[in-house]
């Protein structure tokens, strides 16, 4: 009875999680939308934009991960006194 109630107040769980992922579905959509009628060719071309801004995304975090791990090292060597990187 208390779950029924809770229920129809808040939804139900699968209300909730639809309610949730509908903007990226339909963001899916429209992107659908956008690209189902390019020729081949097209969709060549667009998937290897994407493959090149996926490696520059990629190699962006490579590069503030190693200055991440500079940063960190360094610190702990002013901390201990000493190099314990092996």
């Amino acid at each position: 009875m208390i779950g029924n109630l809770i229920s129809k107040v808040f939804g139900s769980k699968h209300d909730r999680d639809i309610k949730k992922i509908q903007p990226i579905v339909d963001q899916i959509n429209q992107a659908y939308q956008q690209f189902e009628n390019f020729s081949d060719d097209e969709l060549r071309n667009k998937t290897e934009d994407f493959k090149k801004q996926i490696e520059s995304a990629t190699q962006k975090v490579v590069e503030e991960l190693k200055e991440f791990y500079d940063v960190i090292h360094s610190d702990t060597i002013s901390t201990n006194g000493r190099d314990e990187s092996g």
